[in-house]
């Protein structure tokens, strides 16, 4: 098959946006989720989600066709499949809140289509999303507390002011406040040189650690990994992890809690497609700075 043409790429985009629509025909734990999400009652999962499994097979083949049988007759042909996987949406939404005067159902597929976005950016293009959000933090709360030339050049008392009482890092709350801004932002950072990164936590509503998934939502991870040529020409890999934590005086800080863990590889050639790998894990470190745990 030769490469999907723009066509094809629409497609593939607006079927795995909808990807958990798709799920929810076979799984209602994913139903039960779907409402959840827009705060319906998930005792409702019962309900099913009918896609012709016509429209999902024809989908399937557009993405899998060779580019140049591909047109706007056929193109048109699979958007009304994806129609239909909307309109099952729709139904599955407008049967859920059966019986509600108040619901507003358009207002309900704008919400949830509005999460499927930010959560396909965000899963697929982490980088773009954080810069976005970043951007976002940076504009709001530069107008608020001295514009953006205090945020450059003052930038330890403008954070000082903005975070008011939390910046003692007193409480969860204070940690929480703090990370969404701080930890969010170095992670921001981290992406211009090229690192992998995750900031946040999606814990499941039946969770029985809401602690732990707390301190997992303001937690802030960057993997740095590289590769490079020695003198002999054997290519050398590596990765490092680090994981930052702020630790509120509620949990005996405050302070940062730093958790770093790396490896690498040699790849030595012996040979026609025959090659030697050395690989090393170092072992983890963790580095507090504050107050004695």
């Amino acid at each position: 098959m030769s490469a999907r043409n723009f066509l094809q790429d629409t497609v593939n985009f607006i079927r795995n946006l909808l990807e958990p629509v798709i799920q929810g025909v076979g799984d209602p734990e994913v139903r039960r989720e779907i409402l959840l999400a827009l705060n319906l009652n998930p005792a409702q999962a019962g309900t099913p989600i009918n896609i012709p499994s016509q429209a999902l097979s024809n989908i399937d083949d557009y993405q899998q066709a060779n580019a140049d049988d591909i047109d706007i007759e056929t193109f048109l042909s699979v958007l009304n499949d994806l129609t239909q996987v909307y309109n099952a949406l729709e139904n599955f939404i407008t049967a859920a809140v059966a019986g509600d005067p108040e619901a507003a159902i358009e207002e309900l597929l704008t919400a949830y289509l509005d999460m499927l976005l930010l959560n396909y950016v965000r899963v697929r293009h982490p980088g773009f999303y954080i810069t976005l959000d970043a951007l976002k933090l940076i504009q709001q709360q530069s107008v608020r507390y001295g514009g953006l030339v205090k945020f450059f050049t003052q930038t330890g008392q403008f954070l000082k002011e903005l975070y008011g009482d939390s910046w003692d890092l007193q409480t969860e709350a204070d940690a929480k406040n703090l990370s969404d801004g701080i930890l969010f932002l170095v992670g921001v950072a981290a992406t211009f040189i090229k690192a992998e990164i995750a900031y946040g936590f999606d814990p499941d509503p039946a969770s029985t650690s809401p602690l732990a998934d707390g301190v997992s939502d303001r937690t802030l991870t960057m993997k740095f990994a590289g590769k490079t040529k020695d003198a002999s020409d054997n290519i050398v890999k590596g990765e490092v992890v680090s994981t930052w934590t702020l630790v509120p005086k509620d949990h005996r800080g405050p302070g940062l809690l730093l958790h770093i863990d790396g490896a690498g590889s040699l790849e030595i050639p012996l040979g026609n497609n025959v090659s030697l790998t050395i690989s090393v894990d170092a072992p983890d470190a963790f580095i507090y700075t504050g107050d004695d745990l």
